[in-house]
């Protein structure tokens, strides 16, 4: 859905249609029976007619412009997500495994440079999602065989996938939540060598079990979490390809404007030139400045005005503000730091009236 934080919104807009336009409507009272949904996907159960099902959708579509649905529908057989619900002989419903004629398999490869316990966790969880879903015996124990199948053409040990099947058999059988105790995380990032750390922590648990036998959490071993690893893209950085003859860019927050503007949070703010371009005092010309400058900036070339009428052109490595600083510092002692043309004693009470903008990096 692009960004994170997509789903949220969707649910929260979908409950609220639901709440006002679905869950109150005559049809929807009289003739649904069931009435499921994941995000935008909705699967439901209805009793009623063709007709009626047909004028509860126009009815649902011609409510918000911007929000329409789609329908499927079927006397026997219909997929919602990955499951396909289907009516046998006598009328029961049962549930099967989907797969989209499209679908290929790219699962894991066992070889790939992931956790160990990254991998040996992924059957398990396949053969749990399997015996989950399908709800005939015989089904179910061919569904569990074809996952089998695409795990070993990914390189997976046929003693893992083995194992990993009769657990998922035998945890269907049981069907009891079980609650695990609370155990401390601890978190780290990802390293071959991490595993001779953790049975070292397994190791000597006991130690610290015996010595606080009154903290509870100390009575199971910590929780290995592992921490994401920085990738390629989290180290590759955009290229300088110039500057763009748009005078601002749209970020989240909104208008990001080119130009000098105080950073409101330094003595130096009443010095600095608020606006987009640099005037020159004498032609009249005018020059845009393209990119956005505060008082923190640093790594910069700025031009000065002075009282007098004149401009002076610098650059500096440090923050702006420090660099105003040291040319106030100037004109008041009166040294031969360069500018020499701002450390004329003259100027020496004009010093809190320098005006300074930013032009280029």
């Amino acid at each position: 859905m692009g960004s994170n934080v997509a789903p949220a919104y969707a649910n929260l807009y979908m409950d609220r249609f639901e709440r006002d336009y679905v869950y109150s409507n005559p049809l929807f009272q009289q003739h649904a029976n069931i009435w499921l949904r994941y995000i935008d996907d909705i699967f439901c159960i209805w009793l009623g007619d063709l007709n009626s099902l047909s004028t509860f959708f126009n009815t649902l579509n011609g409510v918000r412009e911007e929000l329409k649905f789609t329908l499927f529908h079927d006397s026997e057989t219909i997929t919602f997500l990955d499951t396909r619900v289907q009516k046998d002989s006598q009328g029961k419903l049962t549930t099967d495994i989907y797969t989209k004629p499209t679908d290929c398999n790219n699962l894991l490869r066992y070889d790939s440079c992931h956790p160990k316990s990254t991998r040996d966790s992924l059957p398990r969880s396949q053969f749990k999602r399997v015996t989950r879903i399908v709800s005939d015996s015989a089904t179910r124990q061919t569904r569990l065989q074809e996952m089998a199948d695409k795990f070993k053409s990914r390189n997976y040990p046929p003693t893992l996938l083995a194992t990993e099947m009769t657990r998922a058999l035998e945890d269907r059988e049981i069907n009891s939540p079980t609650t695990k105790p609370p155990r401390l995380p601890f978190v780290h990032d990802h390293h071959p060598s991490m595993n001779k750390v953790h049975n070292l922590i397994h190791k000597h648990w006991p130690l610290l079990t015996k010595a606080y036998p009154n903290i509870s959490i100390f009575k199971n071993p910590p929780l290995m979490c592992l921490r994401r690893p920085q990738i390629i893209k989290d180290k590759v950085v955009r290229a300088d390809i110039g500057h763009n003859n748009k005078t601002s860019t749209r970020t989240l927050t909104g208008l990001h404007r080119t130009g000098t503007f105080p950073c409101l949070n330094c003595m130096s703010c009443s010095n600095i030139i608020k606006g987009n371009e640099v005037v020159h005092p004498r032609t009249g010309k005018s020059y845009p400045i393209k990119d956005f400058f505060t008082c923190e900036t640093n790594f910069v070339v700025y031009i000065i005005k002075c009282p007098c009428g004149l401009l002076y052109v610098g650059e500096t490595t440090q923050a702006i503000r420090d660099r105003i600083s040291g040319h106030k510092s100037t004109i008041r002692c009166g040294t031969n730091i360069p500018p020499p043309a701002l450390s004329d004693r003259r100027m020496r009470p004009t010093a809190g009236r320098l005006f300074l903008s930013l032009t280029d990096r």
